[in-house]
């Protein structure tokens, strides 16, 4: 056509195109009869125009002629179809020229065959990671996004620079980034994470439930229990969070591997924790989700400057849209991962959970078994067995011709030695039990189930790294709050609960008799007390690990919001410090319980003192004062040893438990202690004069005791019973003068004390050693009349 003779550049025709297209909308407003045949006609030589500048910027970069290609877009860019019944789209077009292009070079970056080298057979039996015989090879996933799909991208990416950054007389306003993102989109949704990514995970899902899968490594797990440390070498609490290893996304940028090796290298357990361990789709996807993040990143993308609002221009972000094409393709598998990876994280913790239990009560087995094995069944077989007088001779003659072959039996003798009764076994195997009260609960086990929850925080929380999809991080957020929400609930219900229950039991069916070799020892602390206390500060250790791990690994992170401060609005807390603040409460009942319990036992205990100390009726019914001179103005045996007993145990609570609970404690252990200290002086005790003065120290040291741990109630106790002594010191024998005085001193005392009453106070007094002399007199004083005055009707 003559007309293109004389437009002869794509530019000049491109712009020929726009006016007619303008042109025939003449027609189109006057509805002319050939409008329809116009758009036709004029459609298809469209066709044809942008397929031939297509066609010849595709030749033209082959040549690396890129003035020439930019050219030829510039023409594109200028040809605007503002008529909606003309199916010709220029910059769709060049779009898909580009991609055409780079289409090849797509397929065969993620060629299919990438799948059988990514996924091996293990090399060796019980490999870490390895999944029914199989293992996720990060290192050659290394491989494929670093050296394959990188340089594909940089190489496509740096010839669309070229052309773009190469000056021509046509230049346009068109610039790369639709070429750009267009291009990376479509090797991320149909090549890359459509294609191979989805076949990788796909073949992964596959082998993993293969034969049933597992919910991880259980050797890994034995072998953690079994390395952990005594509780004496457990990190501060300060210490709980921090790890031997980074954070995963800081592991994985620390990833170098020679890329010249195939061998099975070991770099790719860095990635793997317990709770990856039994899983290729949980190794896979996050590790993948990071490669294609990182490899987005480390692309050489080029320098567009763009418009950023009103007359301000900058570079524009490839790498922030890119990460949302990645968020946005990818995301099926990340919500898959982050609904499945609870699940997996509650089978791991109810398994180490159970398998420490178990182990402990294996442990329990083996020791009782090792004791009875000790056991000496000889005797019990003398007792059941028959008298028979000729093996009786035979063997006192046996031992008499044995006493020449002595030396020569010396190891069977120490054999014997080793060997113990029945009783004695059972004995000790009830000590056992009692000491291993304090271990009922571990604080490694605690340190193990947290780095579990550390485990899966570090996959959740590097996948939203360079997440920009608000809902998908709310996923994750919530999933973190739910694993925490889950780990405490299995530790408290499955740990915590069973051995504070174990332990009140112990602490429940202790009996002081069998441990009467413990009381001659230096410490008075009761056995099975002493141990429930150090358990309950183990469970203060757990509770504060748990709290400092919220605190760092939720609350510092962003992933739960919490007000500063001790949370005391219940309404206000989150549901993990509601969690928190249950167990908190559990804790408190159980050491309410145990206390509970523990003030039967210690009084049982001083009980069983007071019986072993051998007070009778003689105690304070003193003759002469050399008795009094044996205690050297000091408190009696059996006061100072129930003193001791009580002082111990308050020591060993202040540093344990809450003041307001020991309060409680510390009153309930003054009241019965004065209960018991009344049924001595009413039941047992005879007081003579010379006594009384022993029964003074006494009162006046518990008086000391209780007023030195505040205990008011059995202070103001102490101080009646101060008042009460003076009823024994008073000589009445021979005098009946002082007869007279000691009952209006009883009278005195009853009204004035403030705690006993009359009757009470008469009680007391008839523990006098010279009662039976001085009754009638007394009661003469007391009533007005004695009983002997009284007259039967």
């Amino acid at each position: 056509m003559p007309v293109f003779r004389e437009y002869g550049t794509p530019g000049l025709q491109a712009k020929l195109f726009t006016n007619i297209i303008r042109f025939l909308k003449i027609y189109k407003e006057a509805q002319s009869t050939e409008y329809q045949s116009m758009i036709i006609r004029l459609d298809t030589i469209l066709d044809l125009f942008v397929n031939t500048i297509t066609r010849e910027i595709g030749l033209q970069i082959d040549k690396k002629e890129y003035g020439s290609s930019r050219s030829l877009i510039s023409a594109l860019s200028d040809l605007r179809i503002d008529n909606a019944e003309i199916a010709v789209d220029p910059l769709n077009s060049l779009l898909e020229f580009f991609i055409s292009r780079y289409s090849e070079g797509f397929t065969s970056a993620t060629d299919d065959k990438a799948v059988d080298v990514i996924f091996v057979e293990a090399g060796k039996s019980g490999r870490k990671g390895a999944v029914n015989g199989y293992q996720f090879r990060f290192d050659r996933v290394d491989k494929l996004f670093d050296e394959k799909i990188k340089a594909v991208l940089d190489d496509d990416l740096a010839e669309i620079a070229n052309i773009f950054n190469t000056k021509s007389a046509d230049d346009t306003i068109i610039n790369e980034v639709p070429i750009i993102l267009k291009v990376v989109e479509t090797f991320l949704s149909s090549y890359l994470i459509g294609g191979l990514v989805d076949k990788i995970i796909d073949r992964a899902k596959e082998i993993d439930q293969t034969e049933g899968r597992v919910s991880f490594e259980k050797k890994q797990v034995e072998q953690v229990i079994m390395d952990e440390q005594t509780i004496e070498n457990v990190p501060s609490a300060d210490q709980v969070w921090q790890r031997d290893d980074n954070d995963i996304s800081s592991k994985l940028e620390q990833v170098d591997l020679d890329s010249n090796q195939d061998t099975e290298e070991e770099e790719g357990e860095g990635h793997i924790n317990i709770m990856n361990a039994n899983s290729l789709f949980f190794q896979c996807v996050p590790y993948i989700h990071y490669k294609l993040i990182s490899v987005l990143h480390d692309v050489q993308y080029p320098k567009t400057v763009v418009n950023a609002g009103t007359k301000q221009r900058t570079e524009m972000d490839y790498v922030k849209v890119a990460c949302e094409f990645v968020n946005f393709y990818y995301e099926p598998y990340l919500l898959e991962f982050s609904e499945q990876l609870p699940r997996q994280c509650h089978e791991s913790l109810v398994y180490v959970v159970d398998l420490w239990e178990s182990n402990k009560i294996g442990d329990q087995k083996k020791m009782e078994d090792d004791i009875m094995k000790m056991v000496d069944d000889r005797e019990e077989r003398k007792k059941n067995a028959p008298f028979d007088i000729l093996s009786t001779f035979t063997n006192i003659f046996k031992f008499r011709s044995n006493n020449k072959s002595r030396e020569g039996e010396t190891k069977a003798e120490n054999e014997n030695e080793r060997r113990i009764s029945k009783m004695a076994a059972n004995l000790q195997i009830l000590k056992s039990n009692v000491e291993g009260i304090k271990s009922l609960m571990s604080v490694d086990l605690t340190v193990l189930v947290l780095q579990h929850v550390k485990n899966s925080y570090d996959l959740l929380l590097g996948l939203t790294k360079y997440s920009t999809t608000d809902e998908l991080n709310r996923q994750l957020y919530q999933t973190c709050s739910d694993i925490f929400i889950d780990m405490l609930t299995v530790l408290v219900r499955r740990h915590i609960q069973a051995g504070f229950s174990e332990a009140l039991t112990t602490l429940r069916n202790y009996k002081p008799t069998d441990f009467e070799d413990s009381l001659k020892a230096t410490s008075v602390a009761v056995a099975p007390l002493n141990s429930f206390i150090e358990l309950v500060n183990v469970g203060d250790l757990i509770l504060q690990m748990v709290e400092v791990f919220y605190q760092r690994e939720l609350v510092s992170n962003g992933i739960v919001k919490s007000k500063s401060g001790k949370y005391k609005d219940f309404l206000s807390m989150s549901q993990c410090e509601k969690v928190i603040s249950k167990f908190e409460s559990i804790l408190d009942t159980y050491v309410a319980d145990g206390l509970d319990i523990s003030i039967g036992v210690i009084m049982n205990e001083v009980n069983y003192t007071i019986v072993q100390s051998g007070i009778d009726e003689s105690t304070y019914n003193m003759t002469s004062m050399e008795q009094i001179a044996k205690n050297q103005d000091k408190a009696s045996e059996w006061v100072q040893k129930s003193v001791e007993i009580l002082g111990t145990h308050f020591q060993l609570l202040e540093k344990s438990i809450a003041k307001e609970i020991l309060d409680v404690f510390k009153q309930e252990i003054g009241e019965r202690m004065v209960a018991i200290f009344i049924k001595l002086l009413t039941k047992r005790f005879v007081i003579s004069v010379l006594g009384a003065i022993q029964f003074i120290t006494d009162v006046n040291f518990f008086y000391d005791f209780f007023q030195k741990y505040r205990i008011k109630p059995a202070v103001q106790y102490f101080v009646s019973f101060k008042q009460i002594s003076q009823l024994y010191l008073i000589d009445c024998l021979e005098d009946k003068k002082e007869r007279k005085e000691l009952g209006r001193l009883v009278v005195e005392i009853g009204r004035d004390n403030g705690i006993f009453s009359p009757e009470e106070v008469y009680q007391f007094v008839t523990r006098r050693s010279d009662w039976g002399k001085i009754k009638k007199s007394v009661d003469k004083i007391m009533y007005g009349f004695s009983p002997d005055d009284c007259t039967i009707m």
